[in-house]
C-alpha cells in the first residue's frame, strides 16, 4: 500500500446527474509507482510536484482516492 504520492497534474472532471465539476489530481505513488486519481479537498493548496499523504490515517489534503 502506498502512503505517499507525488502530484503529476491537477484538473477537473464533470460527472453525475447534475453535471457538476469536481477537482481531481493525478499522482504517482512513491513506493510502488502506482498511478492514482485523487480528490483533493476544496481548500487544499496542492501543486504539481507536491508530496501528499494518501495512507490509511487521517489525511489533510486528500480525503479520497478514485
Amino acid at each position: 500500500m502506498e502512503d505517499y504520492a507525488y502530484i503529476l497534474d491537477i484538473g477537473t472532471i464533470t460527472g453525475g446527474r447534475d453535471r457538476r465539476e469536481q477537482r481531481v489530481a493525478f499522482a504517482l505513488g512513491d513506493t510502488d509507482f502506482k498511478l492514482f486519481e485523487l480528490v483533493p479537498k476544496d481548500n487544499a493548496a496542492i501543486n504539481i510536484g507536491d508530496r501528499v499523504y494518501i495512507g490509511k490515517e487521517a489525511r489533510r489534503e486528500i480525503p479520497s482516492t478514485m
